[in-house]
């Protein structure tokens, strides 16, 4: 190494060893399926390090509720900032309330008791009494209640509101409303007497809500508590009174906040999470933020009719999935995939008497038109994300919420093969898939391409074949047979483009594989993919489709070749320097390993190999330095008792420069090439290395 000098930092060079692999990131296994590729290119670049701005979903059940430790959960904050909703109330008790808690008038008495968060089943009280707790943000999450020494013939009969389930069917006599161990929040009751003792008494209850305090009494089968707003209940108190008491419980306020009939969603976004519900006509997601809708949970409120509601969503690298109801997730989390598309429908007497409309936010696209009733809204089929959904409501056949032009864009994709040694052609595929066979060494001899959609009837799809012998062939389009059939000869290359309102709206991506070189990169509207002039067969090819402008599915370098492979060593720092990024058109690699320094020049994911030059590194006890590191300095020659010519700085004192010579000649001291050899420097033949010299910003 020689003395230091001045750096000027402007282009890259990336020097590492292939064996082993030492401070370079390891690359994407080609192997990946799209779906995936695209997903986790999607990830990391939307990866904003957001926080959860909503509740966590509950055991994939993507249900609302509680469901943080001991102390409360999420929903406690949420709710605390909807206050605004409701008047304040306190959480104790008024003097009105102060009654006997064993009126005179009543020889029986009713005993409940709760089951709370953190604290399981609490001891039964009776008349009056608090079951549950106040003050510590703790969900109510069962009640049992039961008569003692009833004076009549009868029961009392009591269902639970709850966070994800709504309203469960009546029990009774020491029954459990609710559930234990779901870690569900009761956010409502209903209490009743039956037979003679609903003749002669009179139930009264009350809930204490997060956030409002106590509410004021319900009777006889109506509800206390809130519906659709997400609030937990906390505490009860229960009192049973002879009819014709005069001691009565009395309190302001009412019982119960019922939110009128909507439809609820609530939305997984990428790097988010779970988001808050929303109400009908209100963003389920996000806009502005490149973040792809993952999951949604949808939900009807207090509807009018009895009926549901049913949706499915088709996701990236899996399709439609089953329909879910009622709350159920439909999309996936933890696995990096978009939702691209989704289809909701009311059901029973609902289903008769409103219509339910959606539309959703699509990547490249925006909001797109209104769906209804069991339509797409989205897309399919060109790998273009979801980001955000709103629902609505309207009497049926009212009038629309706004166009209902292009709910849903979709391209109906197919291509199909001829390959040797068939004698029919293959299946069809869609976009996506492979058409033709890997790993039989077959020559594709003839491809056929289908591309319509309804949203841009305008649009079609045009391609040809770089056949053995005669070369390209003209373009066919719509269906038309490229290449040839029964004259035994192999495609080496294909071309595609898209036409029409297609061409304006989306690009198409594809690649080849081809003989030796296996899956090759992907290329783009009209440009080649596969080989030429080297005799080698195309035996298979993927197509796909993605909105104008949106990512590629996977690395574009190396779509098309007219150069016999390169040797693996090569191979291995193409595919190590792909994703490698420069602040110019120019990046170097040095694999000290094999004495390699290639040149490339490009962009990340595009460079291109202009040169692989052997060279000779540093020595085992002086070892070239590894990193990624930058043009400096530069000068002509150096050197004592020898010079070496055209030296150029990429780090402290290691340089690029030519083998030694004797001093001030250009006879060649020592000219060792392929071997590890120097005090850290990367030795050149002088011709390589005044071409860094010369060229190399």
């Amino acid at each position: 190494m020689f003395s230091k000098l001045g750096r000027v930092i402007v282009s890259l060079v990336l020097c590492l060893s292939l064996v082993p692999a030492v401070g370079v990131a390891a690359w994407a296994d080609e192997g990946d399926t799209v779906a995936n590729q695209i997903g986790g290119a999607e990830s990391a670049f939307n990866d904003e390090g957001l926080g959860d701005e909503g509740e966590g979903a509950l055991g994939g059940d993507g249900i609302a509720g509680d469901t943080q430790g001991d102390e409360g959960g999420k929903i406690a904050d949420q709710v605390r900032n909807d206050e605004d909703i409701f008047a304040d109330e306190s959480d104790e008790a008024t003097d009105e309330d102060a009654i006997e808690l064993n009126p005179t008038a009543a020889s029986c008495s009713v005993q409940y008791r709760a089951h709370s968060a953190s604290l399981g089943w609490r001891s039964w009280v009776k008349d009056g009494a608090v079951a549950g707790t106040t003050g510590r943000s703790l969900r109510l999450e069962a009640l049992s209640l039961r008569l003692v020494d009833p004076d009549y013939k009868g029961a009392i009969s009591y269902r639970a509101y709850v966070a994800g389930l709504g309203w469960q069917d009546a029990v009774k006599n020491g029954a459990v409303a609710g559930t234990t161990g779901q870690y569900r929040q009761m956010e409502a009751v209903e209490i009743s007497l039956t037979d003679e003792m609903a003749e002669h008494y009179n139930i009264y209850y009350r809930a204490h809500v997060a956030g409002l305090g106590w509410l004021g009494w319900a009777k006889n089968g109506e509800i206390a508590g809130t519906t659709g707003y997400d609030r937990r209940m906390e505490a009860i108190e229960v009192r049973l009174i002879k009819k014709g008491s005069s001691t009565v419980p009395s309190s302001s306020g009412d019982a119960s906040k019922i939110k009128p009939m909507t439809v609820q969603a609530r939305a997984h976004s990428a790097s988010v999470g779970w988001r808050s519900w929303v109400d009908a006509g209100s963003v389920a997601g996000t806009t502005g933020r490149s973040l792809r809708l993952e999951a949604l949970n949808l939900r009807l409120i207090n509807p009018n009719y009895e009926g549901g509601i049913t949706y499915r969503a088709h996701v990236a690298g899996i399709g439609w999935q089953g329909w879910k109801s009622n709350a159920a997730t439909a999309g996936t989390t933890g696995q990096y995939r978009q939702i691209e598309a989704v289809e909701i429908r009311l059901t029973g007497e609902m289903a008769k008497h409103y219509d339910l409309y959606y539309c959703a936010h699509a990547a490249g696209f925006g909001w797109l038109g209104w769906a209804k009733n069991g339509e797409t809204a989205g897309t399919a089929g060109i790998f273009c994300r979801m980001e955000a959904i709103k629902l609505k409501l309207v009497k049926k056949d009212g009038a629309a919420p706004g166009s209902l032009d292009k709910h849903a864009v979709s391209i109906d994709f197919s291509a199909t093969a001829k390959v040797a040694g068939k004698d029919d052609w293959l299946s069809p595929v869609r976009a996506g898939l492979s058409a033709g066979t890997t790993g039989q060494s077959r020559q594709m001899e003839a491809f056929m391409l289908t591309a319509k959609s309804e949203a841009f009837p305008s649009g079609g799809i045009e391609y040809r074949a770089h056949v053995a012998g005669p070369g390209w062939q003209g373009w066919k389009k719509n269906g038309a047979l490229a290449g040839t059939e029964g004259e035994n000869r192999r495609i080496e290359a294909i071309q595609i483009r898209l036409t029409g309102d297609l061409a304006k709206y989306f690009d198409v991506y594809y690649r080849a594989h081809s003989a030796k070189f296996g899956w090759m990169g992907w290329a783009k509207n009209g440009a080649s993919a596969g080989t030429a002039k080297l005799s080698l067969r195309l035996e298979a090819f993927q197509v796909i489709l993605v909105y104008k402008g949106g990512p590629a599915p996977g690395s574009t370098a190396g779509a098309y070749r007219e150069k016999p492979p390169a040797p693996p060593t090569h191979e291995a720092m193409h595919k190590r320097v792909a994703n490698v990024s420069s602040p110019t058109n120019w990046l170097i690699a040095i694999d000290s390993s094999n004495c390699l320094v290639g040149v490339y020049y490009g962009s990340k994911g595009n460079w291109t190999n202009k040169y692989m030059w052997l060279c000779s590194p540093g020595a085992r006890a002086t070892p070239t330095v590894k990193g990624l590191f930058s043009i400096g300095s530069r000068g002509y020659v150096f050197g004592s008792g020898f010079s070496c010519y055209y030296w150029t700085q990429f780090y402290g004192n290691y340089l690029f420069h030519s083998v030694l010579y004797y001093p001030g000649t250009r006879t060649i001291m020592e000219g060792v090439m392929g071997v590890p050899a120097s005090h850290g420097c990367v030795r050149l033949d002088i011709n390589n290395a005044k071409w860094i010299y010369d060229n190399i910003p």
